[in-house]
Formats: structure tokens, sequence, C-alpha cells
């Protein structure tokens, strides 16, 4: 018989580690002291991505055939290593269900994608744009990176469009459309704002809920 954790442990584990195995449960978001963007909100990057990844991994050692709930309230951040968590979000055996308390934008905006019940609360809200960049190197490997970020923003919209091709917005269209769509925003708007309706009209989000008790 598997040992039910006592609620110190629970305790523990949740401010500790964004974890609770008794009901199957994990919070994703930044960890403080590290990246932040312009507002002071800690972003996606390796620690995050790390803790996640463990967090994943412990479910999957603990019941691989039970759902989860991973409660997402992230501003985003490096890309590399939040498609490190939606890689092994993807590879979980088991439903990832991933509820968007905030605004799921820029790197979370894609992790939040790979959730198989992807879920809104009802004033959060999407944001997707081009990734920015800015380091010092020598020329070679500042043009180097600047074409692998092409690379990188190539991914994302694959993802996207992926998921746009369900939404009733998109009904009818076909992908190659869909693309010129998506980026004619990034290009005009930069930052492509989605209110929770709009997201799960473009087909972005699965549902939205109101009370826990929906989920």
């Amino acid at each position: 018989m598997t040992k039910k954790i006592t609620i110190d442990e629970t305790l523990y584990n949740l401010h500790e580690y964004c974890l609770d195995i008794n009901s199957r449960q994990m919070w994703l978001h930044g960890i403080q002291g590290n990246m932040h963007d312009e507002e002071g909100e800690p972003g996606v990057e390796y620690q995050m991505a790390t803790q996640a990844i463990k967090n994943l991994n412990v479910l999957m050692m603990s019941s691989p055939d039970e759902e989860i709930l991973v409660h997402l309230h992230s501003c985003g951040g490096d890309f590399d290593e939040g498609m490190a968590i939606y890689d092994n979000i993807k590879a979980m055996p088991f439903i990832v269900k991933m509820l968007n308390h905030t605004h799921a934008r820029s790197m979370s905006s894609i992790i939040f994608q790979a959730a198989d019940d992807r879920v809104m609360m009802p004033n959060s809200t999407f944001m997707f744009h081009y990734g920015s960049m800015g380091f010092e190197a020598d020329t070679k490997t500042f043009l180097s990176t600047a074409d692998f970020a092409k690379v990188a923003n190539r991914v994302m919209v694959d993802i996207y469009v992926e998921k746009c091709k369900y939404g009733a917005k998109f009904e009818g269209w076909k992908e190659k459309k869909i693309r010129k769509h998506l980026i004619d925003m990034m290009d005009k708007k930069g930052d492509v704002y989605l209110t929770a309706k709009e997201t799960l009209e473009w087909g972005l989000a699965d549902r939205i809920v109101e009370t826990y008790g929906e989920l």
C-alpha cells in the first residue's frame, strides 16, 4: 500500500517543491529571485524547468495512470527551458490537465499547449509574440544565434497552428492560411492578446471554468 503523505509533509512539499502528490497537483510558476520580466515577475528559466521536470517524474513514479492538474501562473521566459517543460509534459503517460490562472503568455502560452486539457479561468488571458533576444558575442556567433531564433519562431508557430486548426474561428481554413494569419497578427501588433473566450475560439484552449468543481 502506498504511504499517504501527512498534512505537514503536504504543506512542506507544496511550498518548497510546488507539488502535492496526494491530490496529484503541481504548481508551475517562476522561482523568486531568478529571471524577472519588466514587471518583476519571475519567469521560465532552468531552475523552474528542472523543478517541473522532477515533479512530473515524481508524479509518474507515484502513479503512471492517474491524471494530474498543473496550475499555470507564469509570465513566460526562456525558450529552451520552456520547451524542456513542454516536451516532458507531452512525454507523460497520464492525462495532464492545465489551468491558466492569470496569463499564458510568451513561453508559457507554448507550455500551455502541451496539456491534454487546457483550461482557462474566466479572466485569464493569452498572449503570443516573437521572442526577444539580446546579448554580446563575436559577429559570427551573433548571426548564428539570430538564425537559430528563426527556428524557434517556426517551432512556436507550428505548435499554435496545430491547435488553431481545430478552433471555431478557423473552421474551414487551411494550415497555410492560419499560419499567415498568426504571422500577420504578430507583425502588426507585436504582442497579440486574447481574452479567455477568444483563446477558446482560436483553439488555443479547450474550455473555461469558473469553479474548481468544473475541473
